[in-house]
């Protein structure tokens, strides 16, 4: 059992730090657009 919530955390992290990584990217582009 403790695995098995460990695994879910992990899941949970990974897609929240997808997210963060596109607003990241997302805002990065729209920077660069923005300076041109």
């Amino acid at each position: 059992m403790e695995d098995l919530r460990f695994l879910k955390l992990l899941m949970f992290s990974l897609q929240g730090w997808k997210k963060l990584n596109g607003n990241l990217m997302i805002g990065l582009e729209l920077w660069h657009t923005e300076k041109i």
